[in-house]
């Protein structure tokens, strides 16, 4: 068992599941808003005059996408200020305090904007899980509140690698990859029989879309693939990431879809011939994923959608290639991913499944044809 990856697999299903639709503290959400609208309710069926503040916003049923929050909290009708206090909770530390006043509240709730800005969860394992809590000033301090938990992953990046350094936020696995300043692209060699890949560090959850740009030079019926729901250790005995959904293409013209869940991979759609695929040329891969489907497209033509059957257990988008040697690399013109949060399940036409059920594949398989 990987206890990192069970661990925070774990927190994003319980908070996945809590998940529910409100107009009422929508500020650090993607659309739809998704916050919680409970709040203590008095004699009155309003704010208790007695009652000291509560955290309701943002809470453990809210994924936050932007690196500024906005706390919400209960009004205390007697209070002359407020106090919010933010708790790094991977190292156990302080982020900052920063003090409200009683101006930013209205008959019901305070809101406040941090005045510092929280980082999003990565794979260094140092941000992303915090939580916080409040206190008023009533004549004298009151007590902290208990804690509120939340989450902050991010929106998306843009990488157009056109400026040093390139790979800041990116994970090198295996093989080196390097930059060409005056072409603004990254290329990799590759490794005889083995998977070259590169890791983005921030965390992505259901709902997103994934592009790269792409050319694999030379090398004809080898994968150039892009991943998501990587989780990369163990790595296997190849070089391939342990976990995660590749969608990749060979220059013979043929593109193939497979998912690979404890080092035991299979087919969501076996190689398959397209006329979409501009062999030994720029080649644009992109999806649209929202779990358990995931829709894909090849230089603008949409080729179809697949369904996952594994569990989620990692978050990572990734860029690889299968085999190489000198002569042969991978280049990266850019890499972009949008996040969202869809209230419904989009409407899928089954015409347009890509394959059956899934079917055993082996490392060969998965990195070439002949």
């Amino acid at each position: 068992m990987k206890r990192t990856k069970f661990t925070w697999t774990l927190l994003v299903v319980g908070v996945v599941l809590a998940l529910t639709v409100s107009s009422v503290f929508a500020e650090n959400t993607l659309p739809p808003p998704d916050q919680s609208s409970e709040s203590p309710v008095g004699e009155e069926g309003g704010i208790s005059v007695d009652a000291l503040p509560v955290p309701r916003s943002p809470s453990m049923n809210n994924l936050v996408y932007v690196k500024k929050p906005v706390f919400v909290f209960t009004r205390a009708q007697s209070a002359t200020n407020y106090e919010v206090e933010v708790f790094n909770q991977h190292t156990s530390t302080v982020v900052g305090t920063f003090q409200v006043s009683p101006s930013n509240c209205d008959a019901r709730y305070c809101r406040f904007t941090s005045p510092f800005k929280l980082k999003p969860f990565d794979w260094l394992g140092e941000n992303g899980l915090y939580r916080w809590r409040v206190r008023a000033k009533i004549i004298t301090w009151s007590e902290y509140s208990d804690y509120r938990g939340f989450n902050v992953l991010s929106p998306g990046f843009n990488a157009t690698f056109d400026t040093s350094p390139a790979f800041i936020n990116w994970q090198v696995w295996n093989t080196g990859w390097t930059y060409n300043a005056a072409t603004g692209t990254i290329q990799s060699e590759g490794w005889t029989d083995h998977w070259s890949e590169l890791m983005h560090i921030y965390y992505f959850e259901n709902d997103f879309e994934y592009t790269v740009r792409m050319k694999r030079k030379v090398n004809q019926s080898n994968s150039n693939a892009i991943l998501i729901y990587g989780y990369p250790t163990p790595i296997d005995t190849d070089g391939g990431f342990d976990d995660g959904v590749y969608f990749q293409y060979a220059n013979d013209g043929k593109y193939g879809v497979w998912q690979n869940y404890n080092g035991s991979m299979t087919w969501l759609k076996d190689w398959t011939n397209t006329d979409a695929i501009k062999p030994y040329k720029w080649n644009v891969l992109k999806v649209i994923a929202q779990y358990p489907y995931i829709d894909l497209y090849l230089n603008d033509t949409y080729l179809g959608w697949v369904e996952v059957t594994m569990p989620v257990a990692g978050g990572y988008v990734g860029i690889g290639m299968a085999n190489g040697g000198p002569g042969e690399p991978l280049l990266v013109d850019y890499a972009q991913v949008s996040a969202y949060y869809l209230q419904t399940q989009t409407e899928r036409d089954p015409a347009m499944k890509l394959g059956g059920e899934p079917i055993p594949a082996t490392e060969e398989e998965v990195s070439g044809h002949q």
